[in-house]
């Protein structure tokens, strides 16, 4: 598998740019002004081109506090602004910003280039790329919730829903989708590369005779087809799968080579259809049948489930479905099979966990007829009840609203208000931030509205 490691990411990658700035002589009512229109927390007070102070809401209830605090008019912002302000370059790295900003009590730091002013970064910034240190490297003042916050990085994949796209490894997960076959993005995502023709018929003829069941396995697949009061296919997969595990002899991924480790991962993808569809044919009373080395991936699927070579149409539909899919990010199933691994277990127990995981369709079925047309406020109603009936507490929720229109600043507080309710706890608990696409995508031509939440809660 290729190596994922990253560049470390600097300041120029989080600053926020344009700057709002003023000159000495503007006074602190303006200054104020233009932060409360831009949303920001601070103005940049330049002379001649260079950076001379920086004023910041801390600085306003300062002043507040002051005599002056009732004619905001008449006091200019030089006679409150922090002078000597220390900037940092666009090239630092944002380890570093951090310990910078945090050390001195900063919220806003000024961002120069060849003396120029080309951006700010914010506390609020740095901590959306936070990463796990010792604890007194994070003396600032921390925000509440998860949104934002970076955990690990990956070269893999990434989902930037503001632009409307998707990437695997750089390439555009629905181009690969369109033009590729889902083995060329599976070797892709294995060896950080799109295969050549020689790599792809190579990659074929490693793969596909790891699609078969271990001998010792087989008998033992009927008495799991039959356990338990409803059939559930990946279920029964998951105890069929530690068998495989079992029996093929995963280790600790700390005491074997690289190359084994990936010879188990492509196996793991391999055998899980052949896996799934025997044991639904054998609960079905069917025999199970043998993978097809003549077809692909998808098309072998469809085969060993129905027994029947599917048409080029089908199995490039289910092709298509599984590009689309292939990576996950880190959504919950990804974290937990990441903790495991974070304890040296092997591959198949890491993969049980993410297996082991729930998603929403778990709490929400498109099959229960409740949620057929429902009200968005009941899904949050019910999603506060799984909290609370496991003796659980939401601690508060960060959502961001992309749309083009209309414009959602003037019904933010309401929005709050109607989410805190459906949810059960203050208004103060809940971040709504609305944004545009910038006119991109079908977000920008006004086509539809996206949304983004994240959720932190306590649970015992």
């Amino acid at each position: 598998m290729a190596n994922t490691a990253t560049k470390a990411p600097s300041v120029e990658d989080i600053m926020s740019r344009p700057v709002v700035t003023a000159n000495p002589t503007n006074s602190v009512a303006t200054c104020a002004g233009l932060m409360n229109d831009a949303h920001v927390g601070s103005v940049v007070v330049l002379d001649d081109g260079k950076v001379a102070g920086i004023l910041t809401e801390r600085d306003l209830v300062r002043l507040a506090a002051t005599r002056y605090g009732s004619d905001w008019t008449r006091s200019p912002v030089k006679e409150w602004m922090h002078e000597e302000v220390d900037t940092i370059s666009p090239e630092t790295a944002i380890s570093d910003a951090f310990r910078t900003i945090s050390e001195r009590g900063y919220r806003h730091l000024p961002v120069v280039s060849d003396g120029a002013l080309v951006g700010i970064v914010t506390m609020r910034d740095l901590m959306r790329q936070a990463r796990i240190q010792p604890a007194d490297r994070y003396a600032g003042e921390v925000p509440k919730g998860l949104e934002g916050l970076a955990v690990a990085e990956t070269e893999i994949g990434d989902v930037r829903g503001q632009q409307g796209f998707f990437h695997y490894r750089q390439y555009s997960g629905v181009d690969l989708a369109e033009k590729r076959s889902f083995e060329d993005v599976w070797h892709l995502m294995f060896e950080g590369e799109l295969p050549t023709a020689t790599q792809a018929k190579a990659f074929r003829e490693e793969t596909v005779p790891l699609r078969g069941i271990p001998a010792a396995v087989k008998p033992l697949l009927p008495g799991i087809a039959k356990l338990g009061k409803d059939f559930v296919p990946l279920q029964a997969a998951k105890a069929a799968y530690s068998l495989v595990c079992n029996e093929l002899g995963f280790k600790t991924w700390l005491e074997i080579e690289r190359s084994e480790l990936r010879d188990q991962a492509l196996r793991t993808v391999a055998i899980f259809p052949t896996l799934v569809t025997a044991l639904y044919r054998l609960h079905q009373g069917l025999e199970p049948i043998e993978p097809n080395p003549e077809l692909g991936h998808a098309a072998n699927y469809l085969y060993m489930l129905t027994g029947e070579v599917p048409s080029p149409e089908r199995a490039r539909a289910i092709e298509q479905y599984l590009m689309l899919t292939i990576d996950h990010g880190l959504n919950a199933s990804t974290f937990s099979a990441r903790v495991i691994t974070s304890t040296g277990a092997d591959l198949g127990s890491a993969i049980l966990g993410a297996i082991g995981e729930v998603d929403i369709g778990h709490f929400f079925p498109n099959t229960d007829p409740r949620w057929r047309g429902a009200a968005s406020r009941l899904f949050l109603e019910e999603a506060a009840r799984q909290v609370t009936g496991r003796k659980g507490s939401i601690v508060n929720v960060d959502s961001t609203i992309i749309a083009q229109e209309p414009k959602l600043f003037p019904h933010l507080q309401e929005m709050k208000a109607n989410i805190a309710s459906a949810l059960g706890v203050r208004p103060e608990q809940i971040g709504i931030k609305a944004t545009t696409n910038e006119r991109l995508g079908f977000i920008g031509r006004e086509e539809g509205i996206a949304a983004m939440a994240v959720a932190s809660v306590d649970l015992p």
